[in-house]
This record gives C-alpha cells, structure tokens and sequence, in this order.
C-alpha cells in the first residue's frame, strides 16, 4: 500500500510538474498572449491582471473534451488573447469613448480578467463581476474553435453591455443567429428585434 501511495505522488507531482510546464511554454515573459495584456496596459494606462485557473482541475473537467493538455492551455491562452484584442479594438474606437471613460472610472488601480472553472454553456463568454470589480471569462466544456479570434466581435459585443447586464445568455443566442459578420455593434435587447424592423420595412414598401 505504501508503495503504491508513494508512486501516485510521483505521479500527481508529475503530472504537475507537466502542467507547469506547459504553462511556462505558453505564458512565458515574450509570449503573445503577455504581449497582448501588456497593450491593454498601455490603452487603458492601468495595470491588467490576469488570473488563471487552477489547471489540475480544469484539465479534470476537460479532458473528455481534449485529448492533450498542451491543447487545453493552448486554446485558453488564446481565449485570453481574444479577449485583449476586444479591448483594443474596443478602447481604439472613438465611439466608444463613454464605455472606455467607465471602465476607467470603475477599475482605477487595474483591470481584471478571472478566468472561471469550465461549465456547462455553449460558447465562451464574458461578463462582470461585482466581487472581483473585473472581468470574468467563462468557459465551456465543450470544444471551442481552434482559431480563437473568431470570438472576437463576440466578446466586443459582451464587453459593451459588461457594465448593464451581468448576463451573457443573450448576447450569446443573438450572435449565434445573427449573419452580421465581424460586426462589433451591441446585440439589441429583444433578439428578434431586427427580425420586426425587417418586416416592418417590407410592409412599408408594399404599401409604397
């Protein structure tokens, strides 16, 4: 029994040594995605603090999802660097100087980023949370596409309703929908809501 005790250790301590090392491979000081948190820096002239999730455990929840952690680590990273670039495009664009203003004014000493234990949702998504006066990136247990950027525009959609509603279910089933494309432009609040308008217009045209 002693003995089998002592090689599970070596295991576990293996295993976690391994995902260390991982880890150092993708989040090293030159990687893209520190790269990428460093420019949110300076956008936002604040520091951004990223916290990871204990990976011992996400790797537990995912692993039916993916066969090698080097995988998982890799595409969460990316989410992470996805999320970067929602900022930036976001901050960069003048007409959203208002929801860059109140970002600042909520977050003075830094912007946060947690990202949460794996659920049971269809995409990834982001919301804001009270008790860390930051963000949250919400992960599903379920294979997400390889080329994280894809989620972009949705994260930028997420990111200007952060601060009006905690909840991304909506803002998820309007872009699973939606045929906008890379557009960037808040989901309205009734999904269906472009649906009316569209009609509407027929309506109006027929009567012309």
């Amino acid at each position: 029994m002693e003995a089998h005790t002592q090689q599970f250790g070596r295991q576990r301590c293996e295993t976690e040594r391994s995902l260390h090392e991982i880890t150092e491979y993708f989040w090293h000081k030159e990687s893209d995605v520190n790269a990428s948190l460093h420019y949110v820096d300076s956008v936002f002239d604040r520091e951004v603090e990223c916290r990871r999730p204990d990976w011992t455990t996400t790797c537990y929840m995912l692993e039916r999802v993916y066969n090698y952690r080097e995988k998982m680590i890799e595409q969460l990273t990316n989410l992470v660097v996805a999320w970067c670039i929602a900022m930036e495009e976001l901050a960069n664009d003048k007409s959203n100087s208002q929801w860059k203003d109140a970002i600042e004014h909520k977050m003075r000493e830094r912007i946060v980023l947690t990202l949460r234990k794996p659920k049971d949702i269809p995409l990834p998504s982001i919301t804001f949370s009270d008790s860390t006066n930051g963000f949250d990136l919400h992960i599903p247990i379920t294979k997400m596409r390889s080329d994280a950027k894809i989620y972009v525009p949705m994260f930028k959609a997420m990111l200007l309703l952060a601060f009006t509603r905690n909840d991304g279910c909506l803002v998820i089933s309007y872009l699973v929908t939606s045929r906008t494309g890379g557009s960037t432009r808040a989901p309205p609040q009734d999904i269906h809501q472009e649906e009316k308008e569209t009609e509407n217009k027929k309506e109006k045209g027929k009567e012309k």
